[in-house]
């Protein structure tokens, strides 16, 4: 990681003293490229702080069933990913870390981001009260391939999930090549 770079980059993230970090973990191997990425990024952020890593492999989140519970009622039937959901929430820095997988993110994270439909419908079909309190957000990604349009349409999908999160997606790293190292 240039750590230059990055630690230039910090600063839009705009933090206060002893931030609260709450990492979405999307990697199967915890000592992997993914986890040595998201290891240093999280060195440099401001000391004192406190950071919880949400394992998205260790949570075995159920799909999205589409089965419209989350219309009628405002939530999901199955309230295993709710307090995932208030931890990146209240988080001031919330960070999604995770390899590339067949141009997308692995299916447990992919399962957590879907599960995130209450929280569209709320703020966009139901126009319910939102949270609008705009923290940063993250986005650390790596890839066996260098492929940048992969990269941009993480990047997209991660804006996405940050909004609703109540969160900016402020930085992002890509890391390429990864097979090669």
């Amino acid at each position: 990681m240039n750590h230059e770079l990055c630690i230039m980059n910090l600063n839009k993230l705009s933090l206060p003293a002893n931030p609260k970090t709450a990492v979405l973990f999307g990697s199967p191997n915890n000592n992997g490229h993914t986890k040595k990425y998201l290891d240093e990024f999280l060195a440099l952020l401001p000391p004192g702080g406190e950071t919880e890593i949400i394992d998205a492999y260790g949570l075995r989140p159920a799909p999205c069933f589409g089965c419209g519970y989350c219309t009628e009622n405002g939530k999901c039937k199955n309230n295993d990913l709710d307090g995932v959901f208030e931890k990146l929430s209240a988080a001031d820095l919330a960070v999604i870390a995770s390899p590339v997988y067949f141009y997308g993110f692995p299916a447990p994270l992919k399962a957590v981001v879907d599960r995130l439909q209450p929280l569209y419908i709320n703020k966009f079909i139901r126009k319910g009260p939102f949270c609008e309190n705009k923290n940063a957000g993250a986005l650390i990604a790596t890839s066996g391939r260098d492929d940048a349009e992969t990269f941009e349409m993480l990047k997209r999908q991660s804006k996405i999930v940050f909004s609703l999160l109540s969160k900016e997606l402020r930085i992002a790293f890509y890391f390429p090549e990864t097979d090669k190292i």
